[in-house]
């Protein structure tokens, strides 16, 4: 029976999609960074170079270690000073970016239901931001890290989606067998991934993402109400 579940981020539990969130977050960073002497495509470059890194590493560092060490062969290496900045950025400059979520937007009612129910709740998204960005990212949303007993974040990862290998390390370190889990995203290719390993897979539909326009009618699939549907039926099975 399912005892954890996995939540994705971008487009499950947050109502945008990763484009239209990216653009209005490097919109905002900009802001912070070019007054401090750097150049706009430059710096997006590098940001680009980093994240590139950590969703090629190996494991053989974590995913911090793989952005700082891109970036600043990228921009330099004074660009690693600019960490404390960024952490602060998190902290304040980056909240901005909320209001692109829908004024009232919260997903308290779904966590809370799943907690009532008795689940684990991992929250399972690309570990590409520090945990600073995390905790603002959630509060977005109405929720913190005490409804999770894990977040993927930079620092704690040294893997990326799609890599099975970022799953496992999921499992591991809450000492859980994949067919335990329940991933739940919105993501054709990335999300499904977890299957390999023998966890059970949910695609909420409405921020589905499929660029390779895949045949997902074989996973089950739909609403918020369709994943509670699901879950009530495996703890009956």
């Amino acid at each position: 029976m399912i005892d954890t579940i996995l939540l994705d981020l971008d487009g499950t539990l947050m109502p945008i999609d990763q484009d239209t969130f990216t653009k209005a977050y490097f919109a905002e960073m900009l802001k912070k960074v070019i007054p401090l002497g750097y150049e706009k495509q430059s710096y997006i470059d590098a940001l680009w170079k980093g994240t590139a890194a950590m969703a090629a590493n190996d494991g053989t560092a974590n995913n911090r270690e793989r952005f700082w060490d891109a970036f600043a062969l990228a921009l330099g290496p004074q660009a690693r000073s600019l960490e404390p900045t960024l952490n602060q950025f998190y902290t304040h400059e980056f909240h901005r970016v909320s209001a692109l979520i829908p004024q009232g937007y919260t997903v308290r009612p779904q966590l809370d239901q799943l907690k009532q129910a008795g689940y684990t709740l991992v929250l399972a998204t690309s570990p590409f931001f520090p945990n600073e960005a995390m905790q603002a990212r959630l509060s977005w949303l109405g929720a913190d890290s005490s409804d999770f007993a894990y977040i993927t974040a930079y620092e704690n990862s040294h893997f990326s989606k799609p890599n099975p290998r970022y799953y496992q390390e999921i499992f591991n370190a809450l000492n859980k067998q994949p067919n335990q889990c329940l991933m739940v995203g919105n993501h054709v290719k990335e999300d499904v991934v977890p299957q390999q390993l023998g966890a059970f897979i949910f695609l909420l539909t409405d921020y589905l993402e499929n660029p390779e326009n895949a045949d997902f009618s074989a996973i089950p699939h739909g609403s918020w109400s369709d994943l509670f549907a699901f879950l009530e039926a495996d703890r009956h099975a």
